[in-house]
């Protein structure tokens, strides 16, 4: 996927900032970054890259290997945008709606606390953000034909 990013392919839904849209890198996905943030020693910080390995040539190949499938044009573009929506998902983080002052309470459930990559993740998706909140922080019961929503504990 690195190739992607290095070739220049472009998924102008990748990333917004600030009502524009721009180009998405590897260094804006957690899941192909190396960072204290997130559990990596310090150090050793910094995205891979196959040393002695080219991803432009790398990329043409596997486009090349992606057209005897049929897989070109949208079908390609579709491909690596559903790629972005899966990269983008390891970007959300979640909490808990009792601020670290307060006692918990009782009536304690879970909340997204990355809004922006919510944001992210909702356009690159097509959908909208309060949709995809509340299927990541809430479940359905349905009971004797009757549907009960109740929110997840963090």
């Amino acid at each position: 996927l690195m190739q992607v990013w290095k070739e220049g392919f472009k998924i102008n839904e990748s990333v917004e900032e600030g009502g524009g849209r721009r180009m998405a890198w590897p260094s804006d996905f957690r899941y192909l970054i190396r960072d204290s943030r997130y559990g990596i020693p310090d150090g050793q910080d910094g995205v891979d890259a196959v040393p002695g390995m080219s991803d432009s040539k790398n990329w043409i190949s596997t486009q090349k290997a992606l057209q005897v499938f049929g897989i070109v044009g949208e079908e390609l573009i579709t491909l690596v945008r559903a790629l972005c929506v899966v990269l983008q998902l390891g970007n959300i983080s979640f909490g808990s709606n009792a601020t670290e002052s307060a006692m918990p309470q009782s009536g304690e459930y879970a909340v997204v606390t990355s809004d922006i990559e919510l944001k992210k993740l909702s356009s690159l998706m097509g959908v909208s953000t309060s949709m995809l909140e509340d299927s990541f922080t809430e479940k359905i019961h349905v009971v004797r034909g009757v549907a009960m929503k109740m929110k997840l504990t963090p």
